[in-house]
């Protein structure tokens, strides 16, 4: 009786086209996973900033930003000696002298976190476009680093109130959050997400449908402060910063279609 089987021949055509066939998947299954990753950090992180705020309001029993004691107490920490503010408004930022002992101290009351000073050979301090781009190199940043591994860059401003016709109408600050901290590949719109702060306390993604009537009113739906009348979340334009893509990814339901 005749046995049959694979020859040797048929076997290395077979383990040849496998071969190829995970070649030109494996790639694509490899950066599904990664953008799986980074929107799942990105969830956390809305979610834990949208929480903390809550929290420092709730603790002076309050509905707006503008009337805790951790905002109206930063302002306080202000170096305003070399800032015109007839122009500019006050800030705490991630540049300002007192930034790190005040975020210790204050916000340290709410979330474990620690502050780092970014150095000129940090490259993880300077920002890298969703196109390419690199942004310019941001010396004496300071870093919030977070126990869970994100990093954040979080500016408080005296409010600015943007259109009286959105509720709210107004925002008490905005933060850049990188979801693996200085892990790779600092780039926003992949793992580094924009959000303003609401004066109601809640996060708003940049780019989206609040944050367009914030600025542009009732002609929001056309405006280029909305992400889908913009390149910016578009990986394959050059001059695409990825900034919007905060809220693309939550408009798509949390799923990261570019």
């Amino acid at each position: 009786m005749k046995k049959s089987g694979f020859t040797l021949a048929e076997v290395l055509i077979t383990l040849g086209i496998i071969g190829i066939v995970a070649a030109m998947t494996l790639p694509a299954l490899m950066q599904n996973y990664q953008k799986n990753v980074y929107v799942n950090g990105y969830k956390q992180a809305f979610s834990m900033l949208n929480t903390l705020t809550l929290k420092i309001m709730a603790e002076d029993g309050v509905d707006d930003m503008r009337n805790t004691s951790f905002y109206i107490n930063a302002f306080n920490n202000v170096d305003l000696s070399n800032k015109n503010t007839e122009f500019a408004k006050p800030d705490l930022d991630s540049s300002s002298q007192s930034y790190e002992n005040y975020m210790k101290k204050e916000l340290g009351k709410y979330i474990k976190l620690s502050v780092y000073t970014c150095q000129e050979k940090d490259t993880f301090c300077q920002p890298v476009y969703l196109g390419g781009n690199k942004g310019s190199a941001i010396q004496e940043l300071r870093l919030i680093e977070l126990a869970n591994g994100m990093s954040m860059n979080f500016t408080l401003h005296e409010y600015e109130q943007l259109n009286p016709k959105v509720n709210p109408s107004t925002t008490c600050g905005w933060v850049m959050i990188d979801v693996n901290g200085v892990k790779g590949p600092n780039k926003v719109g992949r793992d580094n997400f924009t959000l303003w702060l609401g004066c109601d306390g809640k996060w708003y993604p940049q780019g989206g449908v609040v944050y367009a009537k914030w600025k542009s009113g009732d002609e929001w739906e056309t405006s280029y402060a909305y992400w889908r009348n913009t390149t910016d979340c578009n990986p394959n334009v050059a001059s695409a910063q990825g900034h919007m893509c905060a809220a693309r990814v939550i408009e798509e339901g949390w799923e990261m279609n570019y």
